[in-house]
Order: C-alpha cells, then sequence, then structure tokens
C-alpha cells in the first residue's frame, strides 16, 4: 500500500519524480511493477495467503517486473556508500 500510494502517476509532472524516483524511466518502470502486482492482487483478492499469490501464473510478472525496476533503480549507484549510509543509520 504504501508503495502504490507514494506513487502518484496522475499528475504532469508526477510528483514522485525528484522525491521518490529520481526521473521519468525509473517511474514507468516502477508503475509497471504497481501494475503487475495489482493485476495479482485483482485475480486472487485481498487477504489471501501468501502462497496464493506466490503459486498465481501472474506472479512471474511480478518478479520480472520487479527485477527489471531494481535494475533501474540501482543504475549509478555506489552500494558501498549505501550500505556504509545504512550501517550508520542503525547505529544512530
Amino acid at each position: 500500500d504504501i508503495l502504490i500510494d507514494a506513487m502518484p502517476c496522475e499528475e504532469d509532472p508526477p510528483r514522485s519524480i525528484g522525491v521518490v524516483l529520481r526521473n521519468y524511466e525509473e517511474l514507468v518502470y516502477v508503475q509497471f511493477l504497481i501494475q503487475c502486482l495489482l493485476r495479482v492482487i485483482k485475480e486472487i483478492g485481498i487477504n489471501q495467503p501468501d502462497s496464493a499469490y506466490l503459486n498465481s501464473p501472474l506472479w512471474d510478472d511480478v518478479v520480472e517486473a520487479a527485477k527489471h525496476a531494481y535494475e533501474v533503480l540501482m543504475k549509478d549507484e555506489d552500494l558501498d556508500a549505501l550500505l556504509e549510509a545504512e550501517e550508520k543509520r542503525i547505529v544512530e
């Protein structure tokens, strides 16, 4: 719910760019991931056990969309810097 609510895509330009996402490319991939996820939820329904979603043939689309979104979101990221920042956040 939080991820989906953070993606106001009807606006021009979307509020999420520059706040949650860096650019339009990230928005496109995350929107597609959300669409795949919502398709599974619509077919299976809400408040179902995890296995109902994971065993759906539509779940493969969610996994593939997530892989592509991850690749785009992590492009140009310094993983060592991210890890260091996370470790620092945990200590504080």
